[in-house]
């Protein structure tokens, strides 16, 4: 059956509200269930069996105070990102606090989550890969060797100027 409430605001007193109470819950029950605002599209909170997750179709703002993830108790907690649901799995991210202290930040892989980012509890960070900036791989100095006097230009930032002989100009408007 189906109860019409024609009212600019809905007060319970009750602090909880129960949907889906059948005889016989289950999630397969539950599956569908939630909360749909009406707007030009529908605004839905939703239990989605088959991901065993809440769904949300909107964003969410948080506009005071934090966002909150906690792990079970002995357990790591994390946020996955995945940009689409493409069978390339190159598109999955998630970050972890780690019950030993290490903050990662992880990608799928062939079948697995590698770390990208791994930051211990005493702060010291480990990159796999290459860092860079704009001027290129900073595990890799490029190096400018010179034979003899040599001024040095704009291009030598970020490089090692190797001098056998000679002397250095700098110019002052150079760097």
């Amino acid at each position: 059956t189906t109860t019409t409430i024609n009212s600019t605001t809905l007060t319970v007193d009750d602090k909880n509200i129960e949907l889906g109470s059948v005889s016989s819950p289950s999630d397969t029950t539950a599956d569908g269930g939630g909360i749909t605002l009406k707007g030009a599209t529908d605004k839905e909170i939703k239990w989605v069996n088959s991901t065993d997750s809440w769904t949300f179709n909107q964003d969410i703002e948080i506009t005071t105070g934090g966002l909150k993830i906690t792990g079970p108790e002995s357990g790591n907690a994390f946020i996955a990102f995945e940009a689409d649901e493409g069978d390339d799995n190159a598109d999955k991210w998630n970050v972890k606090a780690l019950t030993d202290g290490s903050f990662r930040i992880q990608t799928y892989s062939t079948g697995s989550w590698v770390d990208a980012i791994n930051l211990n509890s005493l702060g010291d960070a480990t990159f796999i890969g290459n860092i860079s900036d704009s001027k290129g791989n900073l595990r890799s100095i490029p190096l400018n060797g010179q034979n003899g006097a040599y001024t040095l230009v704009a291009a030598d930032a970020g490089k090692a100027v190797d001098q056998q002989s000679g002397g250095w100009t700098v110019n002052n408007s150079v760097f």
